[in-house]
């Protein structure tokens, strides 16, 4: 903008001085306000083009977490399990020696944790930040694959390059069950939609309250009353 401005001042300088002495002062002025709306012009084109270059980076960044991003593994294919309609029924949860760091070269957030919850079990976790609170439920919810042949590569948003797992390093392990099923055996779709968390700040979607308990329309009123009434 500034450049486009200094351009625009020399211009409308150099139409003064040229007009001053070979135009009489009609022309001069309507040469005035034609270099004047040049000078808008000018500051207006170099506007367009630096937002232009901005919406440009982020189809970039739309671009390659759509195509070069790698994408999750639904499941494990040794001895996959189609677990029954009612799964998870007690909700059991169990966490065996499960250990992970979220890339090559990081500590570990949670090292060797077992730990057998029974269903209807209320529990609470403790820790100072980065303790891996949090880190649990990314178990659970398989957003880190604790399966080394389901965990995704890993890329340098900054290179585009992958990201060399380190070979002495031990890789994630361990197992998390529900209902004592091994989640990375059943499809990760069917994991996410089994398993519902509350957030520490919720969010409603637009709609009735009704429609905000139940989005898939899967259970009648008196269903969710009762589990209402659980809560």
């Amino acid at each position: 903008t500034l450049y486009a401005s200094i351009i625009s001042t020399i211009f409308m300088v150099g139409v003064v001085l040229i007009g001053w002495t070979s135009m009489d002062a009609a022309k001069l002025s309507v040469a005035i306000s034609a270099a004047m709306t040049f000078a808008n012009l000018g500051v207006m084109i170099v506007q367009q083009n630096v937002e232009m270059e901005s919406k440009m980076t982020s189809y970039d960044r739309i671009r390659f977490y759509s195509s070069k991003l790698p994408q999750e593994v639904s499941r494990s294919e040794v001895n996959p399990v189609d677990p029954p309609q009612s799964w998870p029924a007690s909700g059991r949860i169990q966490f065996d020696k499960v250990s992970f760091r979220y890339r090559s070269g990081l500590p570990y957030v949670l090292k060797d944790v077992s730990f057998d919850l029974k269903g209807g079990e209320k529990i609470g976790v403790c820790g100072r930040t980065g303790a891996g609170k949090s880190s649990i439920l990314f178990a659970l919810f398989r957003l880190v694959e604790l399966d080394v042949k389901l965990q995704p590569k890993m890329i340098d948003i900054t290179t585009g390059f992958l990201v060399e797992n380190d070979p002495n390093e031990v890789p994630n392990k361990g197992r998390v069950l529900i209902d004592g099923i091994d989640i990375s055996k059943v499809e990760l779709s069917l994991v996410r939609r089994s398993i519902a968390i509350i957030p520490q700040d919720p969010t409603l979607f637009t709609g009735t309250l009704r429609y905000n308990l139940d989005i898939a329309d899967k259970s009648n009123d008196n269903e969710i009353r009762n589990v209402l009434g659980m809560v």
